[in-house]
């Protein structure tokens, strides 16, 4: 059989699979592949049939009694739990989690029909906060796996925020700072901290890991814009010039302890690489949060893009050390890109121009040029 996969190709050069091997490899992907048209019609018919239903309800939703709704509704939710109910009776992990997330997603809209019924008041804080309360129970049975776990998580920061933009509106802008500040701070520090317990682990592996990846991808994301967008005389700047950098160095001590009592339970991370690493992690990624918020660097885009660039510089360390080559590519990619940034920046008059926008693609290549070079290297010294 001939091999038309370049990684199989790679490794048969490398003597990691056999002629053999590949053949048998080759021939079951193709296999798997030849239902995908014949399921993506089935799918396509079942999908069409609902939305069929779903117009025909919508067309006369007025004339439907709310009582009907409702009781319709019910069914529905005992319907489709009594199948992910079945299913994990069954071992059957795929109608588990399917069943098990239309489940989760069936008692939202029927909370939010109750509250339409009935007219009852109410904010979408108050009713993501009873949906988490009332399904946690059945998702913490039923959701093992990803399907579950990662929507459950996007609901779960859905109701902070929601929580925090409706309960926190009316009270004074410097604790509404503090409020933010803490929760962007030590959310993902305890996301990250939960995700790496070993009870949790044993119970709830895949939620474990989910939680791990939030912490760790919220960190990022906030610190990367609180570097990126540093304000230019700090947010203290609405109120009283004391008060909110003395708490953002109570959360930094907050958060400084966290992660010490957590290093002692787990002896220091004597033998554990990955969790030393992910203190550290969690160390830099808080003062990178912190830090703009209550030191002011007026309006010097060199000072911010040095602070932007050395935290993603220490970013593809942790990836280089870890072994992680995706995240390290990506470390590459979004380094070159702010320096490229930094460069329309400083020399924005001249992009206004045929010769600045020349120069502008020449300096763009070259970066990519030097940063896939970069990334090659550090890929072979990796594996080496």
């Amino acid at each position: 059989m001939a091999i038309k996969h370049k990684k199989l190709k790679e490794w048969i050069s490398a003597g990691l699979l056999t002629e053999a091997q590949a053949d048998a490899i080759h021939a079951y992907e193709e296999d798997k592949k030849g239902g995908r048209f014949g399921r993506g019609l089935i799918g396509l018919s079942l999908f069409a049939i609902l939305m069929g239903v779903l117009s025909i309800i919508a067309s006369n939703w007025h004339e439907i009694p709310g009582e009907v709704k409702i009781g319709a509704h019910l069914l529905l939710n005992a319907i489709v739990g009594w199948v992910a109910l079945r299913a994990y009776q069954k071992g059957n992990d795929i109608w588990r989690e399917g069943a098990a997330l239309a489940f989760l997603g069936l008692t939202f809209t029927l909370i939010v029909l109750i509250g339409q019924v009935f007219q009852l008041t109410g904010t979408p804080g108050d009713a993501t906060l009873f949906w988490l309360l009332i399904t946690l129970p059945f998702f913490l049975l039923l959701g093992r796996g990803y399907m579950t776990a990662v929507p459950w998580m996007l609901a779960f920061l859905t109701t902070i925020y929601l929580a925090f933009s409706e309960r926190f509106g009316d009270i004074p802008v410097e604790y509404q700072t503090s409020f933010a500040m803490g929760i962007v701070t030590l959310l993902p520090l305890a996301l990250m901290g939960d995700g790496t317990i070993d009870l949790f682990r044993k119970w709830r592996p895949v939620l474990a890991d989910v939680a791990l990846r939030t912490g760790i991808v919220l960190f990022v994301i906030i610190a990367s814009i609180s570097l990126a967008f540093w304000p230019t005389r700090g947010i203290y700047v609405y109120n009283d010039f004391v008060f909110t950098p003395i708490m953002a160095l109570i959360i930094l001590a907050v958060g400084f302890a966290g992660i010490a009592v957590h290093a002692f339970f787990h002896g220091f991370y004597k033998n554990d690489l990955t969790l030393k690493y992910g203190a550290l992690f969690a160390g830099i990624s808080m003062l990178s949060i912190i830090v703009p918020m209550i030191a002011p660097v007026g309006d010097s885009a060199i000072l911010k893009a040095i602070a932007f660039i050395g935290y993603w510089v220490f970013i593809g360390w942790l990836a280089q050390s870890l072994h992680k080559m995706r995240v390290l590519s990506l470390a590459i990619a979004v380094i070159a890109i702010r320096i490229f940034i930094v460069y329309v920046e400083v020399f924005g008059s001249l992009m206004q121009t045929g010769v600045g926008l020349i120069s502008g693609g020449v300096v763009m290549l070259a970066l990519i040029y030097g940063a896939r070079r970069l990334n090659k290297r550090l890929t072979k010294k990796v594996a080496a």
